[in-house]
């Protein structure tokens, strides 16, 4: 996906701030992306909520990202010790808790005798597919990942309803952004647990 003049514009702002001001505007995203609103959610009856993900994702994500990749060896300013965990933290990293939760699952499969094949078994296979996204090289914050994984049914609706469109019509440019996000930040793939 070609650049769009708004993420240039957010592109040349992140370049012009210090390192101070860019550590600040990663954690002001970052917490946004913490308070997403179930009224964010993409739906076939409001095409207009799949600008705030999408949007998001296109003029204040990807920038931010790569901005931080930029500064990592073009900033002298730039202190592994203290930035790389904020970086972490914005490509997305499975929870500790969570991954625990994976590990005592896993083991519960094997030995416990008190394993509920239907309710254990989704939890695992949903912590599996969070688990399988970042080890496969995912990046995207894990609020919004989880997100997206509460949603995934309304998320998905909206895919086909947006693949059916274009069987026959044009798409907005919003809606076609939101389509590219699905497969850009690869949650398309997850979304079927």
């Amino acid at each position: 996906m070609t650049e769009t003049t708004g993420e240039q514009l957010i592109r040349t702002k992140l370049h012009e701030l210090n390192i101070d001001q860019l550590v600040q505007a990663t954690n002001n995203f970052l917490l946004l992306l913490e308070k997403s609103n179930p009224k964010d959610v993409p739906n076939a009856d409001n095409s207009q909520t799949s600008v705030s993900i999408a949007g998001r994702y296109f003029i204040e994500y990807r920038p931010l990202l790569a901005e931080w990749g930029r500064r990592q060896t073009a900033d002298n300013n730039y202190q592994p010790a203290e930035h790389f965990p904020l970086i972490q933290k914005l490509q997305g990293q499975m929870p500790e808790d969570l991954r625990q939760e994976l590990i005592e699952l896993r083991k519960r499969q094997i030995d416990d005798r008190n394993w509920d094949p239907q309710a254990d078994g989704a939890r695992l296979q949903l912590l599996q597919k969070i688990d399988d996204f970042y080890s496969r090289g995912g990046k995207l914050p894990f609020p919004w990942l989880n997100f997206c994984l509460n949603y995934a049914g309304e998320i998905k609706q909206f895919q086909q309803s947006l693949w059916k469109k274009q069987a026959t019509e044009n798409l907005s440019p919003e809606e076609k952004d939101f389509l590219n996000f699905l497969t850009e930040s690869r949650v398309g793939e997850i979304l079927d647990y």
